[in-house]
């Protein structure tokens, strides 16, 4: 009886997958996946867009998704642009859940503010890890060259 414990300690032991722990802590967490979408959702409502993320203060564009056939820079001009409009914030439009997504980008700001943005061809949804919401734009066409 002792050996057939001994032997299922063994493989026990065996099967457990041995997790490393990093040796120095993850300095900080933005949650731009969760929290966001459980608090604040009127926060933003009536504000302008560059009220809550200045086009100018964006200093780097992590695109995450394009589901087009342009090239990196087009959507990330694309995107660049969306931000660039003074739109309000509205309330999400009826058929968010089921809308196709074409951009995810994450924005980080000059002053150390991190965004997330989700795009279809006319709404985007704006998040932060206080706060999140919805706007209507235009896409603008870049001029051909």
């Amino acid at each position: 009886m002792v050996s057939l414990l001994l032997s299922a300690a063994m493989l026990v032991t065996t099967l457990t997958p041995v997790v490393t722990v990093p040796s120095r802590p993850i300095v900080t967490v933005i949650d731009l996946a969760k929290a966001p979408l459980y608090r604040e959702k009127e926060r933003w409502l009536g504000k302008r867009l560059s009220e809550v993320l200045p086009g100018s203060s964006v200093s780097r564009l992590l695109l995450l998704t394009a589901v087009t056939s342009a090239t990196a820079d087009l959507d990330a001009f694309n995107i660049t642009r969306l931000l660039s409009q003074d739109v309000a914030f509205e309330h999400a439009p009826r058929d968010w859940d089921s809308a196709v997504v074409i951009w995810e980008a994450v924005i980080e700001t000059a002053d150390g503010h991190t965004f997330r943005i989700r795009a279809t061809n006319t709404w985007a949804q704006l998040i932060s890890p206080e706060a999140h919401g919805f706007f209507q734009f235009q896409l603008v066409h870049r001029p051909a060259v």
